[in-house]
């Protein structure tokens, strides 16, 4: 929920309202098929309600937001699969290979945990620019994407040698641990909504 209390585009006093509950699974296929680290994963999401405070209230409808002020917006009231992935790991688990019906969110553009209510810091960074859709929207892809440590060199294994270094041209993002993202191949030129 938000509440514009008073100020805005529209002075209004409003009451916001969209709910959204996530159901995101992951089963263990190397127990069922014996593919080392195979697993499956997915999400189903069902969103409530397009009550959006920003739109309504807070900003003069001419001009283009650059925030929301609450996470869920559009679509309208659904029930949806957000994605559904074949995924292995190779490497001491430092490459993934993800396929199937999934979203960039997966692998790339979610840099925080969904903790707060905003837009600009619980969706993917790239969906506030609206070129792209966010988390519970699929399209048919692959990625793959291979770890490094804080320097830009391979993770250590787990016996403490060290594999060759990379290249620091390699290393995006910040933190200890990052991970360089080889590519995202779209198969449909719209998303599955």
């Amino acid at each position: 929920m938000a509440y514009n209390a008073g100020g805005g585009y529209d002075h209004d006093k409003h009451l916001a309202y969209i709910d959204q509950v996530a159901l995101t699974f992951t089963q263990d296929l190397e127990r069922w098929t014996g593919i080392p680290d195979a697993r499956l994963e997915g999400n189903i999401v069902n969103r409530n309600h397009d009550d959006n405070l920003t739109t309504k209230r807070l900003q003069d409808p001419r001009v283009s937001f650059n925030d929301l002020s609450q996470e869920s917006w559009g679509g309208g009231s659904i029930t949806r699969l957000g994605w559904l992935t074949f995924a292995r790991s190779f490497d001491d688990r430092r490459l993934t290979w993800r396929i199937g019906m999934m979203n960039k969110v997966q692998t790339f553009d979610q840099i925080i945990p969904c903790d707060f209510q905003l837009l600009t810091q619980c969706s993917g960074k790239s969906a506030n620019s609206l070129t792209w859709n966010n988390w519970n929207i699929h399209t048919w892809g692959t990625t793959l994407e291979y770890k490094l440590d804080a320097d830009g060199h391979p993770e250590r294994r787990g016996d403490g040698a060290k594999t060759r270094r990379l290249p620091r041209a390699v290393t995006p993002g910040a933190g200890r641990r990052r991970a360089a993202k080889a590519f995202y191949c779209r198969w449909r030129s719209k998303p599955v909504r």
